[in-house]
């Protein structure tokens, strides 16, 4: 049928006397008894053939990809996944939300990549460039703020605790010599999400909300009896 040499009889899909039938076209190729006549048609129904071919013909699923815009020239290719669209969402709509003219540091991937550096820029921040240790999946730069962010992406695991928490104040010690802000956040798909993991959040980090996003959820350090 996609190649109209079938028919269907206009009933409904699913009723019982529904029936097909051929192209009164292919039936002309059968009745035609003159071999030049039946050539002309058969040609003619090829051409037409191959028509409905190249319009039904699908490109490669490359849309599951995960593209994330880096800035006005350039992009990234992440690979597919709800982890690496919810990365997407931090640096498309989180970042552009709260920072001023944000850079992109780095960008983790879920497949075995080392996904995107901005090494310059990791020098200049004076963040370690070293693919082996446990970098966390997204880090936001904004040079007129003087503020970099770390962000946890959180679909099944991994939020800012206290033990992850205090491992990225290690990673960040540098920049926080160089008198850089910093903040810490973890960033959850939605409400329902977040619920889960709330007791987990690590006080002096805050939380984003992908489909709330105009607000954060910042856990503040609380006073403790000396």
């Amino acid at each position: 049928m996609n190649y109209g040499i079938v028919v269907r009889h206009q009933l409904s899909t699913n009723d019982p006397n529904t029936y097909y039938r051929l192209h009164q076209d292919y039936t002309d190729l059968f009745s035609k008894k003159n071999i030049k006549e039946r050539n002309r048609i058969l040609n003619q129904l090829k051409d037409q053939l191959a028509k409905y071919k190249k319009r039904t013909v699908r490109k490669p699923l490359k849309s599951k990809e995960v593209v994330v815009r880096i800035n006005s020239k350039e992009t990234f290719v992440l690979s597919p996944g709800e982890h690496n669209l919810l990365e997407k969402s931090v640096v498309e709509i989180f970042g552009h939300a709260f920072l001023s003219k944000q850079q992109i540091v780095y960008l983790g991937d879920t497949a075995p990549r080392k996904g995107y550096q901005n090494r310059t820029l990791m020098r200049k921040l004076n963040l370690p460039i070293d693919t082996a240790a446990s970098l966390p999946d997204v880090i936001l730069f904004s040079e007129l703020e003087q503020h970099l962010v770390i962000v946890e992406v959180v679909t099944s695991s991994g939020p800012v605790n206290s033990i992850r928490l205090k491992q990225l104040q290690k990673f960040t010690l540098g920049p926080k010599k160089l008198g850089y802000k910093m903040s810490y956040i973890s960033s959850f798909p939605s409400r329902a999400i977040f619920r889960k993991f709330v007791e987990e959040i690590a006080w002096g980090s805050s939380v984003w909300i992908e489909n709330e996003p105009n607000n954060i959820v910042h856990f503040e350090g609380i006073l403790t009896k000396r």
